[in-house]
């Protein structure tokens, strides 16, 4: 899926600095992100990269990855605001197995000085279930919608937020894929989901920046899944 997001303001929008200004002269640190993969040997791996992704479950390393390449098992690219997880159909009753990813991303909300806007931030979901596996979605600031999904489907998580102008805030999008049913220790099944993070209703003055220096996707009229994926797939 494509993960985005913030940086910093002026007085007055004639004098405030350029976009690629304010990412110079306000860096933003990245959180930490996560990988937990069940059945490998390497459980849990963190990483403060913009994208990530492990290709080697027997190393453990994390490798730059771009939305619109192979992904694996779990991968981010907090640039385009894309985050992805699978688990791969296996038969014979096995052990339940989940690749999942948390991303982190710290945004600035810039733009003219004033109150604070109302905005939202809105994960839109693709999810394949195959022969009784499950997926789940969270989206996070720390509080929001959490999705658990034994079927397939396409929808839109949505987090109302509240920001002032040079306010900074954190975003955690995370997706796991299974080869089980949500009440089952084992299965033979598979999952695929994949997650955009994009940023709805901000005036046209204000934009957000990431954590790494990439401004956010911000689609002023797109509402529907369907929409925003033509604009950025």
């Amino acid at each position: 899926m494509r993960v985005v997001i913030g940086v910093l303001i002026g007085a007055v929008l004639a004098s405030a600095p350029s976009r690629g200004d304010v990412r110079a002269l306000y860096p933003l640190t990245c959180p930490e992100s996560k990988f937990t993969f069940d059945c490998s040997v390497c459980p849990s791996v963190t990483s403060t990269t913009p994208t990530g992704t492990v290709l080697n479950l027997s190393t453990c390393t994390v490798l730059p990855w771009q939305s619109g390449q192979p992904c694996p098992n779990a991968c981010y690219d907090l640039q385009h605001g894309r985050v992805e997880a699978h688990r791969s159909v296996i038969t014979g009753g096995h052990t339940r197995c989940d690749n999942a990813v948390g991303a982190r991303d710290t945004l600035r909300l810039a733009g003219p000085d004033g109150p604070a806007l109302s905005f939202e931030a809105v994960l839109l979901v693709q999810c394949t279930i195959v022969d009784g596996g499950s997926a789940v979605a969270a989206l996070l600031s720390p509080g929001g919608p959490f999705r658990q999904y034994s079927a397939s489907v396409n929808e839109e998580l949505v987090l109302p937020l509240s920001v002032a102008p040079g306010g900074s805030f954190e975003i955690y999008v995370g997706l796991s894929a299974s080869n089980a049913s949500p009440c089952c220790v084992s299965g033979s099944g598979g999952a695929d989901i994949t997650a955009d993070l994009r940023f709805r209703g901000l005036p046209a003055d204000y934009w957000l920046v990431s954590c790494s220096g990439a401004n956010a996707p911000v689609p002023a009229s797109v509402a529907t899944w369907g929409g925003v994926k033509a604009l950025y797939r």
